[in-house]
């Protein structure tokens, strides 16, 4: 073993003989270290690391010097509870594992039971609920569940990697509501002009599948806007359009990602509807939108300087 400083923090570290000549990161700063062969190049005692050391001989502080990333044993690498980016298994495994933590599982549990009651109330018409039945019941089903994708989402942005908790404060039926015009706002501003298009020309031609295509690309960032303003202003296309320029080779990745999500739970759900399986279909969809709601937030948390929003 021989014994290398960090250039950038000054860290000795050690590191063995085979990997002379090759560069490494140091586990404090990150920076770049080279591995030379000559040992007289560093000292072997910081003097200021001595004194820090007499000055505190009291505390049960662990002193030792953390092992590099090349000297580091496999079953230790193993034992680290999670890595820089916060993920505790490898991304595309600890994405779809977005909404399997308790506060996720108990929200699906409760959105696939209000399902349940929704179509009760649609089928049967309960007399003493009847304020409830039908297409009322499947709205506050949607609003309550649009609140919460909402709140994954904002959460999300912040680097949470589980589903949010909201079990010990949930929505109130206002919140819920507003939260779903705002989603509905969003989808008039984005894919309204395509559905104007075909509405009043009856035509299905390239003008109508550009105005669809560009819709569905300015979606993502204008639900990105209006969740975390949480106001009207969210809908100023001086907001989003500029933080689209901004980061638009990642959100032409991000919106085909979200895109074919998409499509693929809306395609799962038919499947399971198709073969006598309609029941598993809501907690099954609900679950894909979430880890959707999930990747939208993360991409916020990734470019937040790109996207140079003050919220």
């Amino acid at each position: 073993m021989i014994k290398v400083r960090c250039p950038g923090c000054q860290h000795v570290l050690m590191a063995p003989e085979r990997l002379v000549g090759k560069t490494g990161r140091c586990p404090r700063c990150n920076s770049t270290v080279q591995i030379l062969a000559d040992p007289d190049q560093i000292d072997l005692v910081r003097p200021k690391e001595e004194l820090r050391l007499k000055d505190q001989p009291s505390e049960a502080q662990d002193y030792r010097q953390p092992k590099p990333p090349w000297d580091q044993d496999p079953q230790d690498q193993a034992q680290s509870p999670q890595t820089v980016s916060g993920r505790i298994y490898p991304w595309p495994l600890d994405i779809l594992l977005y909404p399997a933590n308790t506060p996720g599982l108990i929200n699906i549990g409760i959105f696939w039971a209000l399902d349940l009651l929704a179509r009760l109330f649609s089928l049967f018409r309960m007399p003493l609920l009847l304020l409830l039945g039908g297409r009322w019941a499947y709205l506050l089903v949607d609003a309550f569940l649009v609140y919460y994708l909402a709140e994954c989402v904002r959460d999300s942005t912040t680097g949470q990697t589980r589903a949010v908790d909201n079990i010990a404060s949930p929505p109130g039926v206002w919140d819920a509501m507003v939260q779903i015009y705002r989603v509905i706002g969003a989808l008039a501003l984005t894919l309204g002009p395509a559905a104007l298009y075909e509405l009043i020309l009856q035509r299905l031609d390239t003008t109508f599948f550009v105005l669809i295509g560009l819709g569905i690309f300015c979606l993502p960032m204008l639900l990105l806007s209006m969740i975390l303003f949480d106001s009207i202003s969210g809908f100023n296309p001086l907001y989003w359009l500029p933080a689209i320029l901004r980061t638009l080779p990642h959100y032409l990745g991000l919106v085909l990602g979200l895109a074919s999500g998409f499509a693929l739970v809306q395609w799962v759900g038919w499947l399971l509807r198709t073969n006598h399986l309609g029941l598993l279909s809501p907690p099954v969809t609900i679950y894909g939108l979430m880890i959707l709601a999930h990747l939208l937030g993360r991409f916020y948390f990734r470019y937040e300087k790109r996207i140079g929003w003050d919220t």
